[in-house]
């Protein structure tokens, strides 16, 4: 069982080695992913827009989806459907799916 690890962490490592550098331009560090939070605290209010989506410290358009309800819905009731698979006690999440399937 040992030599199977060891085997499986020799593979981990050259994953990493191989894709780590199109890691850097794939995925934000946290620092980078935390830097418009940041701006949006320190910006002052007048130029602070109410509602507007904010990303890479500018406001941004947002994705035609993003208004879909129907497709927002969808999306609500997958992922619901995904957790509960990993609760035993089940009853909130028939209670949300109730939610789901008003129209």
């Amino acid at each position: 069982m040992r030599f199977v690890t060891n085997k499986n962490n020799a593979i981990i490592k050259i994953i990493l080695v191989i894709f780590s550098p199109l890691m850097k331009f794939l995925f934000k560090t946290p620092i980078d992913g935390a830097q418009t939070q940041l701006n949006l605290c320190y910006i002052p209010f007048n130029e602070f827009v109410s509602g507007a989506y904010y990303s890479d410290c500018k406001i941004t358009k947002v994705k035609e989806d993003v208004n879909d309800m129907k497709k927002v819905l969808e999306s609500m009731k997958l992922t619901v459907n995904e957790i509960k698979k990993r609760f035993i006690d089940t009853k909130i999440f028939d209670i949300l799916n109730g939610i789901f399937d008003k129209d």
